[in-house]
């Protein structure tokens, strides 16, 4: 399965070494990609199922866009997944500014199981990031067949940093005040005389 998956992978192309670096000034990225793949096309296997197409994934990412890192839990949300992966986890390699979204990540790729996709988007914490690559392994396990997309779709949304409330911000100067208020009252010296 994984043989007829990494065929996909090298059908579309992937390199990353002469991606462009995306902007060294940005650093944490808050956003909702919506990525579809379409108009699949064989790369492995007998083909006797066939790909979910279009496949749409809307998912929502928030990560550190100068650092290296992999995470099945942290900062990453799932609003819709077709194929109902039972097992999602994202990367983000910082020289191409890749994301990469799949049940298995590696850091440059992924490692995808019977009824899972993986995908690339290049540039993500950038004004203007891709779809490069998409493909979904179907079948079972006996035959597996293996899809990778010819035609790319990807909207994204940043999501602003939530302002507290003003009631929040009320109970937080409330706090300072007694904490500051109980400070003052423990400076006072009190004085004590023994009887003799």
């Amino acid at each position: 399965m994984t043989r007829y998956f990494a065929q996909a992978l090298i059908a579309t192309g992937l390199s990353f070494a002469p991606l462009a670096v995306a902007d060294a000034n940005a650093a944490q990225i808050f956003r909702q990609y919506t990525a579809t793949g379409s108009n699949f096309v064989l790369a492995g296997g007998s083909g006797s199922q066939a790909p979910i197409d279009p496949l749409t994934f809307v998912f929502t990412a928030k990560y550190d866009s100068t650092a290296n890192f992999s995470s099945a839990f942290a900062g990453l949300s799932v609003q819709s997944d077709p194929l109902n992966m039972a097992r999602r986890t994202f990367s983000h390699v910082v020289g191409p500014d890749a994301l990469i979204f799949a049940p298995f990540t590696n850091g440059v790729g992924c490692r995808v199981p019977l009824g899972s996709a993986c995908l690339i988007i290049l540039g993500a914490s950038s004004a203007s990031p891709r779809l490069i690559a998409m493909a979904q392994l179907v079948g079972s396990p006996a035959d597996p067949s293996a899809y990778t997309a010819r035609t790319f779709a990807l909207t994204f949304s940043d999501i602003a940093a939530s302002v507290p409330e003003p009631a929040t911000w009320a109970m937080m100067m409330l706090g300072f005040g007694a904490a500051g208020g109980m400070m003052r009252y423990r400076r006072r010296r009190t004085t004590m005389a023994y009887a003799r």
